[in-house]
């Protein structure tokens, strides 16, 4: 029949063990939230940042929501603005949440057909920008990207919702990385604040 000492030091590595498995779980779960989090938010802050941008430099930004060809000049902003900066595509929605334009790298023009978006529609109603991050998964699309929709106001009125994607494959990485490294490190220094006692303890029982 095994001894009590012999049990013992079986016990603590399986406590160990399993609370390290925790914690690596935990740190896991945890970089996932708070990158996704950090994510959000520097999508949502480049996007208001575009959006207001946009708003300044288009003029007839609300007749184009209305479904309206865009004057000379701001098919020329449109153009300019193209491919720049970390918003490589975005739409313009009516107040009720129609598409009006697209932009793309591959084109600029009115929608063909106008289709409904709730998300643009309760971004309009609440006032608010609403986000969600994504893997891309075809080629047109980064890595890793986020859409915001952000609505836009012309004298506290408001005149378009714009659908910002933003590239966060650089950012998603930066994050990710820094916190991964910081996981590591707690992960080792919970493993010898576990382990260290346990084994002090094990050498005085034999």
């Amino acid at each position: 029949m095994p001894s009590l000492a012999s049990i013992w030091p079986q016990r603590n590595i399986v406590t160990i063990v399993a609370a390290l498995a925790i914690l690596l779980l935990g740190a896991g779960t945890t970089l996932k939230i708070t990158t996704d989090h950090l994510l959000r938010q520097d999508a949502t802050s480049t996007a208001r940042s575009w959006a207001r941008f946009l708003a300044a430099s288009v003029t007839d930004l609300e007749q184009i929501a209305g479904g309206e060809q865009p004057s000379a000049a701001s098919m020329a902003f449109f153009l300019s603005a193209r491919n720049s900066g970390e918003v490589f595509h975005y739409e313009i929605f009516n107040r009720n949440g129609y598409s009006q334009f697209v932009s793309t790298r591959e084109k600029i023009a009115l929608v063909d057909l106008s289709e409904y978006s709730p998300d643009a529609a309760r971004s309009a109603v609440d006032g608010l920008p609403i986000v969600d991050v994504r893997e891309g998964n075809s080629p047109d699309r980064p890595a890793f990207f986020a859409r915001a929709y952000v609505p836009v106001q012309t004298d506290g009125r408001l005149t378009a919702v714009v659908a910002a994607y933003v590239d966060e494959t650089e950012q998603r990485k930066n994050v990710h990385n820094t916190f991964l490294t910081a996981a590591v490190f707690l992960c080792l220094l919970s493993g010898l604040a576990f382990s260290i006692p346990a084994i002090a303890w094990y050498r005085k029982q034999r």
